[in-house]
Order: C-alpha cells, then sequence, then structure tokens
C-alpha cells in the first residue's frame, strides 16, 4: 500500500513541476530546455552561444526561472 501511496506522490510531483514550467513563457522555456541540453550545470556563456543571443538577453529568458527557482546560480 505504501507503495502505491509513493507512486502517486510521484506523479503529482512531476505533475507540478511541469504546470510550472508550462507558466513560464516560451521564451524561458526554450532557454530551459537548451540549458537542458547542456547538463545538469551550465554558465550563461555557454547557454548564449548555444542560444545564439547575447548573454543580456540570454539572462533575461532566464530570469523568470530563476525568480521561481527551477534553476539555481551558483
Amino acid at each position: 500500500m505504501d507503495a502505491v501511496r509513493y507512486n502517486d506522490l510521484g506523479g503529482n510531483v512531476v505533475d507540478f513541476v511541469v504546470a510550472n514550467l508550462r507558466k513560464l513563457s516560451t521564451a524561458t522555456q526554450r532557454v530551459l530546455q537548451l540549458a537542458a541540453c547542456i547538463g545538469n550545470s551550465f554558465d550563461l556563456r555557454t547557454l548564449s552561444i548555444i542560444h545564439e543571443q547575447r548573454m543580456d538577453a540570454t539572462g533575461e529568458d532566464l530570469l523568470p526561472a530563476l525568480q521561481r527557482y527551477i534553476v539555481m546560480p551558483l
């Protein structure tokens, strides 16, 4: 029975994360997709190159994700 409860909780967490990601702008979602391709750790310069935008533009697109603690600066 505990395994069933654990599975339901896991699904709810995934649903919660996906719902929060969908609230972000298309530009922010796109930059997060690119960041995910880099890995669990990335720097703004590399992300900007892949994003094909200036660092300040990439940072602006990433800012909503930072404000929601979806990504954390190191």
